[in-house]
């Protein structure tokens, strides 16, 4: 029997379709669904093909004369209206809104698909899982099995360790790349300061010479000027061409004073004075930065080296990736050590197949959680027939995991076989579940037509 408490299954989180009403020739052919599971017996190989078809039809929006109740992420009761020849609605059946617009898609369709970020195809390929999609999944499980294994606290402690080193050290290699010197515009302003500094030199040279040369030409002017006035000429015209010069080495002063502020201005320095002192602290800051950097190297090593040890060769990222999954096949070994206390339900899944048959069915449940990126809602995943090549002495304990695994998110099995039937009538006692069985060819209700 279905236990009611079951880890997996008990988040009530993602889109719960409650009933679908199918318009078949002349007549209407409605299913009430359970939130958690919902087994439909007695489908033929084409029948559960033409309903897997009609209930993502009705979620996709390419489907008429299929009409839904449900319930969404906001846990609002929603009816959607796909009349043929008629406009698709959704209304809110509490206040009777129209709340179609929440769910247009990219072609005007009412689409909650594409609500969910899907397309058909993807929405087939992840959301409808069949035997042979099941045994595909076995095969390359085993790296999620070996992850499960370990104790789930040390792992995610050290995948946490690796991602928070990880960040450090991004941030300290950022911050020491901002630090680091432009070397071009330091070579820049030290040789306009040099050009400054030899002005400045050649203009005190110059002031020397002039004075020294105008106030000898001055003195021997003054006797020349008193024998004839036009001897001093040439005295006055020495003292001239010595202010000239020095007033040339002055203006050569002044454009080398204004190319170092320039080039100091454009690293935001306001005197070549404060750009040293700005150096200065600065190799400093680079010398502590740069020890910041060794120490995030590494402690970002040391994790690194932690999560090896303790998970291989496995990546990371890829484990955080996978980490529901991982955690789900975990709990499953969980499950699997308490058989003794827990009886024999789950006895058959201890040989190696049977383990993998359940981690890669709690695999397809959680890549459907994980379709949702902000991970707060689902869309019904469709099992087709998917335990039907299982070992019959297996089949009862994965229906038990299966129940468990419902829920979140909801699960539809469509199957033809008897001994899952038989099982879900069981079930349904305990009001785990719900069981809808297509009438028997030979009866006197008439088979459903599913491939209208």
């Amino acid at each position: 029997m279905g236990l009611k408490d079951g880890g997996w299954g008990a988040d009530a989180r993602g889109v719960k379709c409650q009933r679908v009403i199918i318009e078949v020739g002349g007549g209407i052919f409605t299913l009430d669904l359970h939130p958690r599971l919902t087994v439909i017996a007695g489908l033929g190989r084409a029948e559960r093909e033409s309903l897997a078809g009609e209930l993502l039809g009705a979620l996709g929006g390419y489907r008429t004369g299929v009409h839904l109740e449900l319930r969404d992420e906001q846990n609002r009761h929603l009816a959607v209206f796909r009349p043929k020849g008629g406009r698709h609605r959704v209304l809110d059946v509490v206040s009777g809104a129209d709340v179609s617009h929440e769910f247009v898609g990219a072609g005007g369709d009412i689409d909650l698909l594409a609500r969910a970020g899907l397309d058909h195809g993807t929405a087939r390929r992840e959301l409808r899982v069949t035997s042979a999609d099941l045994a595909t999944t076995v095969e390359g499980h085993e790296e999620v099995r070996a992850l499960a294994r370990l104790d789930q606290g040390a792992l995610w402690g050290a995948a946490r360790e690796v991602v928070d080193t990880e960040q450090a050290l991004a941030l300290a290699a950022a911050s020491f790349g901002a630090e680091a010197p432009d070397l071009n515009v330091v070579d820049r302003i030290e040789a306009r300061h040099r050009r400054l500094e030899v002005a400045i030199e050649r203009d005190q040279q110059a002031r020397r010479r002039a004075s020294a040369v105008g106030l000898a030409a001055t003195t021997a002017a003054l006797p020349a000027a008193v024998v004839s006035p036009a001897a001093s000429l040439p005295m006055l015209a020495v003292t001239g061409l010595a202010l000239a010069y020095a007033q040339l080495c002055r203006m050569s002063i002044d454009r080398a004073m204004a190319a170092e502020q320039r080039a100091l201005q454009e690293i935001g320095a306001q005197s070549y004075l404060g750009f040293h002192l700005e150096r200065v602290d600065g190799m400093l800051t680079s010398v502590e930065t740069r020890r910041t950097l060794a120490r995030a190297a590494e402690e970002h090593q040391a994790a690194r080296d932690a999560w090896r040890e303790l998970a291989g060769g496995t990546d990371v990222a890829w484990a955080l990736e996978h980490r529901e999954e991982i955690t789900s096949a975990a709990q499953l070994e969980r499950e699997l050590n308490r058989l003794d206390e827990g009886g024999e339900v789950f006895a058959s899944l201890r040989n190696v197949l049977g383990a993998n048959l359940a981690h890669s069915l709690l695999a397809r449940l959680s890549a459907a959680r994980r379709l949702d990126p902000d991970a707060c809602s689902s869309l019904p995943v469709i099992l087709d027939d998917a335990l039907a090549d299982v070992d019959p002495a297996t089949k009862p304990a994965l229906l038990e995991l299966l129940l468990r695994a419902s829920g979140h998110p909801q699960v539809l099995l469509l199957t033809e076989d008897p001994a899952v039937a038989a099982w879900a009538r069981l079930e349904a006692m305990t009001g785990e579940v719900a069981v809808i069985e297509a009438a028997p060819a030979a009866s006197s209700a008439p088979m459903i037509d599913l491939s209208s």
